[in-house]
C-alpha cells in the first residue's frame, strides 16, 4: 500500500461543534474551555495542576487538525499542548517562533480510496486477487441463500426510541463479540459507550453520521458506525452477530458498506486508527497516526514535560508494536470474570 497525499481538513467530522459539544458534556461539564488564537482549529482543556493542554475530544477522535498562527497573536508561554491523533497524511504544522514541536508516532491507520472506481466490482478487481473476489462473492450468495437478508443505511433525523433499539442491539452484539475474543474493548466501558451514543444520535440529527446495519428478516446482525464529513466517511464502531460468523458476515458487511459508498458520493472510507486484518485486507491506502506535542522551549519545565511526554507515549507504541497491550486486555478480561464470580 502507498502513503496518501494531504487532505483537506474540511473531510473531518471529529472537528465540528456537536461532536465537540457531546464529548465536552460527557467528560468535562462545566469546566473551561480553552481557544487559542496561535493554534487554529482546535479548543483544548487544562489538566488540572499542570502546564498541560489537551485537544477537545481527545483519544475519542480519528483524526485531528489545525494550523499554527506565528503572526499577529500572543504566543504562548509557561504551557504544553498535547494533540492526539494527528493523521500523516494530512498537512504538519510547521512550529515557529515561540513554539517548538515533537511528535511519537503511534497506531498505523487503513483507507479505502474510491475516487479512481465506479463501482465495488471494479474497486474489488483493483485491490483484490480473482481467487479472494469469487470467495468473498460466495460468502455474499450463500448468507442471502440461507436467510432472508436486506442492507439499510440510516441516515438523517431518527425517533429517539428508534435509534435506542438499534444502538442498544448493537452494544449486545459488540459485547458479545468480545466476550467471545476474551479480551477487553475500551469502547464498551460504560463511560465511554454512553458518549458514542449520544454523540452518534446527535451527528445524526445533523447529517454528519450513518448506521448501516444488516438485517435477517426483522433482526439487525450487523452495524458500522459512521461519521461522516464531505465525501469522506470514518468507519468508527463496527461489529457482528457471532452466530452468523462462518457465513463471514463482517466480510459481507464490508461489501454492502463500500456499496453505499459509492451510490452516495463517499471517495474515501476510513477505517481509522488502529490495526486489524480486515482493514489491512480491504485497504488501498495507508498512513499512521502521531500525537502532537507543542510546547514553550524557554522554559525548562514546559522542555522536560514535553520530552516526558515523547517518551511516555512512544514507550506505550512500543509495547503495542510487540502486541504487550493485547495480553494486558485478555489478563483484565479474565480478572474481571473472576471478580464477577467471586462478588456475593
Amino acid at each position: 500500500m502507498k502513503f496518501i497525499p494531504n487532505m483537506s481538513v474540511n473531510t473531518n467530522p471529529f472537528l465540528t461543534s456537536t461532536y465537540t459539544h457531546v464529548w465536552l458534556s460527557h467528560f468535562h461539564k462545566g469546566e473551561q474551555v480553552f481557544d487559542f488564537g496561535f493554534i487554529r482549529g482546535l479548543k483544548f482543556v487544562k489538566k488540572p495542576g499542570k502546564p498541560l493542554y489537551v485537544n477537545c475530544c481527545g483519544r475519542d477522535s480519528k483524526a485531528m487538525a489545525y494550523r499554527l498562527e506565528n503572526h499577529g497573536v500572543q504566543q504562548p508561554r509557561r504551557k504544553v499542548f498535547l494533540i492526539y491523533d494527528v493523521p500523516s497524511n494530512w498537512p504538519s504544522p510547521e512550529a515557529s517562533g515561540k513554539l517548538r514541536l515533537k511528535k511519537s508516532r503511534q497506531y498505523p491507520g487503513f483507507l479505502c480510496n474510491l475516487e479512481k472506481y465506479e463501482s465495488l466490482d471494479q474497486y474489488m478487481a483493483a485491490h483484490l486477487s480473482g481467487k479472494t473476489r469469487n470467495k468473498f462473492r460466495r460468502y455474499r450468495r450463500k448468507l442471502e441463500a440461507d436467510f432472508d437478508i436486506s442492507y439499510q443505511t440510516h441516515t438523517g433525523p431518527m425517533e429517539r426510541a428508534d435509534f435506542d433499539l438499534l444502538f442498544d442491539r448493537f452494544h449486545a452484539l459488540l459485547r458479545k463479540r468480545f466476550e467471545q475474543k476474551q479480551t477487553v474493548n475500551n469502547n464498551l466501558f460504560e463511560h465511554e459507550w454512553r458518549f458514542y451514543k449520544d454523540a452518534a444520535f446527535a451527528m445524526l440529527n445533523d447529517n454528519h453520521a450513518a448506521l448501516s446495519v444488516v438485517y435477517d428478516k426483522d433482526q439487525p446482525i450487523a452495524f458500522s458506525l459512521l461519521l461522516l464529513k464531505g465525501p469522506h466517511a470514518y468507519d468508527t464502531l463496527r461489529t457482528f452477530d457471532i452466530a452468523y460468523a462462518s457465513y463471514r458476515l463482517g466480510t459481507v458487511s464490508i461489501m454492502a458498506l463500500l456499496e453505499w459508498c459509492f451510490r452516495n458520493g463517499i471517495d474515501k472510507l476510513d477505517f481509522a486508527k488502529g490495526y486489524f486484518s480486515y482493514k489491512a485486507q480491504w485497504a488501498n491506502e495507508a498512513y499512521h497516526y502521531d500525537y502532537h506535542i507543542l510546547y514553550d522551549p524557554h522554559s525548562l519545565y514546559c522542555r522536560l514535560w514535553a520530552g516526558y511526554l515523547r517518551v511516555y507515549y512512544s514507550l506505550k507504541q512500543w509495547l503495542r508494536d510487540r502486541r504487550v497491550n493485547e495480553k494486558f486486555h485478555r489478563v483484565a478480561f479474565g480478572m474481571k470474570k473472576i471478580i464477577a464470580f467471586a462478588s456475593p
